[in-house]
């Protein structure tokens, strides 16, 4: 048996056929067979594939009448003889080192089912697509995070789990049928291991298939991709708690490519939807308490307005006018009622943020204005410290923007990254433009989270260093505020938002969840718990000398930076103060990005652990005594 089987469907690719399969046949590991499924090409693609079988013997190929890339996938499933599956298109090509990195990590973690960065590459542009190092997920939380693709190519199968479960792709679908393979995979497999290499190169070709016009057939794929995953999970036992998300997910998709058909036949639309809808609800009863898609059923155009978020006010006026109508019909208006209050609020929230959002991304890329100083406002430098990791880095020089927009500048602003994962060649175009601006690029070892101060704390041990979070817009005033506050109370911890460490009669704490939340009062407090989001100022001299021991913190608190820092802080006497902030909760940001806030913060994480983490460091420091 070879270790690894390559699939690659093949139809009218003679343009760049030979680089996908030259890319395959130079990997470092030879442990493998090429599959190449000839999906009845018209031009020469089947000649190629024939020429490269005479040249090397690990290639097998096949020939079919055109049927779709689902179906030459399933025949490429049925011959594979390799423990493990992966899939290449025919425009793509792979990195030498593809094989050989997911052997090590296979080795290493011995699961089933790994994933891994890759390049969006198109005419115009290349996009870096990185994710978080070696992290393994659940695979119930895997699907709800932006680091779960839809497209097979970015994953390696386990061929057995594939063959013991029968899982293939739908032969009628011509869009979205990775989402239904996938689906069906990670439902039969516990845990995700991601790399944070970069190993695949997708190439978006003018040609492809996902650059053709978007259609009523191409949208309504999705919800026949979700019955196709929901016939699945009734035949073999798959939780409701799994589907639901997924099966939601992809409801979503369909009205959100259906608002971007022009002049769409809403007729047409209507009885397609219907009929998926149907079969939904009869293969998953309970789908039919998401109101949305249950109205729609009656009146398309009503989740098409929802999802489009449009970001003009005047739409709310026809959200009106629709839900006007629905009271006629529907006689739960008080439930309509709360809707439109939430659009409404949302609308406007949403209308804001993506103004304020707009606008610096304009600023960042016309403006060449230094957004450092060399002006000593105190005796101290003041330095701006972050750090960034796999998708955020394309995002994170918006928060660098809104910090060199500050009304007091800081004397240097430094974005720490993993020297394993980025090197001075491979970071976006936008963070070398602010280079030229005054930021400062560290590389260091890979300590998570941490890198937001560590790094800095060891090189600038007696300065003022102010932590931010690098997936939000902060307001103008954040250093002015921090600074502010400090030059009162210089030997204070400031911080924006943070919470208040509760403690039972007995000297117990309460969970981390029953603190009291959010500190709005600005009283110095040993109890007061900072949290990084809304930007925290450490003056020199803060901490415990241990604070930059990596060995004691990646192995107490390796995912609670915040707890560690205020440990560090009690064990020094040094207490923390909340600064003014506009928002009195301390909510003086825009975040960047909902959805990959929700699903990657470390926050999510630590709401589970943070309790234990807590308990690790403070039993080891006995730092129950120093909060009485």
């Amino acid at each position: 048996m070879h270790k690894f089987s390559i699939i690659i469907p093949v139809h009218n690719t003679t343009d760049y056929l030979s680089r996908s399969i030259g890319s395959v046949l130079s990997q470092s590991v030879p442990d493998f067979e090429l599959i190449l499924i000839n999906d009845g090409s018209s031009d020469n693609s089947g000649e190629i594939c024939e020429n490269y079988a005479k040249l090397d013997n690990r290639i097998k190929v096949f020939h079919q009448e055109n049927k779709g890339v689902s179906s030459a996938r399933n025949l490429g499933l049925k011959v594979a003889s390799g423990e493990w599956i992966l899939f290449v298109d025919a425009d793509d090509w792979v990195e030498p080192v593809w094989l050989e990195t997911l052997s090590k990590k296979i080795k290493l973690f011995d699961l089933d089912l790994y994933t891994f960065g890759y390049r969006r590459i198109s005419n115009q542009s290349v996009e870096y697509i990185h994710l978080p190092p070696y992290t393994v997920e659940n695979n119930h939380n895997f699907v709800k995070t932006p680091y779960y693709k839809h497209s097979v190519w970015a994953y390696a199968f386990r061929n057995s789990i594939i063959q013991k479960y029968n899982i293939i792709f739908p032969d009628k679908l011509k869009y979205s049928e990775d989402q239904a393979f996938l689906l069906k995979y990670i439902s039969k497999c516990d845990k995700v291991v991601s790399l944070n290499k970069v190993l695949y190169n997708y190439y978006n070709s003018p040609d492809s298939v996902v650059n053709k016009p978007i259609s009523i057939h191409s949208s309504i794929c999705n919800i026949w991709a979700a019955n196709d995953f929901l016939e699945y999970s009734k035949s073999n036992n798959i939780p409701q708690s799994f589907y639901a998300h997924p099966v939601k997910q992809l409801y979503d998709d369909f009205f959100m490519y259906l608002s971007m058909i022009p002049d769409v036949n809403k007729r047409e639309a209507q009885k397609e939807y219907k009929k998926g809808y149907k079969e939904t609800l009869r293969l998953y009863p309970a789908f039919q308490k998401y109101r949305y898609y249950k109205i729609a059923y009656n009146n398309l155009s009503l989740p098409q307005t929802l999802l489009r978020r449009k970001n003009k006010l005047k739409n709310i006026k026809n959200k009106f006018n629709i839900f006007s109508k629905l009271k006629q019909i529907i006689h739960n208006t008080l439930y309509i009622d709360q809707i439109v209050r939430g659009i409404v609020y949302d609308e406007i929230q949403r209308d804001k943020d993506i103004t304020k959002i707009e606008r610096y991304k304009y600023l960042a890329e016309e403006s060449d204005k230094i957004g450092i100083t060399t002006e000593k406002h105190i005796d101290n430098e003041i330095i701006v410290s972050l750090t960034s990791y796999g998708r955020r880095i394309h995002e994170v020089y918006l928060t660098i923007e809104s910090i060199m927009r500050q009304t007091v500048k800081p004397n240097k602003i430094i974005l720490w990254l993993a020297e394993d994962e980025f090197t001075t060649d491979t970071i976006p175009v936008s963070l070398k433009r602010l280079e030229k601006r005054g930021l400062t690029i560290g590389f260091c070892e890979d300590i998570k989270s941490y890198k937001k101060l560590v790094p800095a704390l060891r090189k600038y041990p007696d300065d003022i260093i102010i932590t931010v979070d690098d997936d939000v817009l902060y307001n103008y005033d954040l250093i002015e505020n921090l600074m502010n506050s400090y030059k009162k109370n210089p030997k204070v911890i400031h911080f924006c938002r943070g919470s208040r460490i509760k403690i039972h009669e007995d000297g117990t704490l309460y969970g981390y969840t029953q603190w009291d939340s959010p500190v709005k009062d600005s009283y110095i407090n040993k109890l007061n718990f900072p949290t990084g989001v809304g930007g925290i100022l450490y003056p020199p001299d803060c901490f415990h000398k241990d604070v930059t021991n990596e060995k004691l913190f990646m192995t107490l608190c390796p995912t609670a930076d915040d707890v560690w820092f205020k440990a560090m802080s009690l064990l020094k006497m040094t207490y923390a103060k909340k600064v003014y902030t506009q928002n009195i909760k301390g909510v003086d940001y825009t975040i960047l990005n909902n959805d990959m806030q929700s699903e990657t913060a470390l926050w999510n994480i630590n709401v589970t652990k943070n309790d234990e983490q807590i308990k690790a460091v403070f039993s080891k420091y006995d730092i129950y005594k120093l909060l009485k």
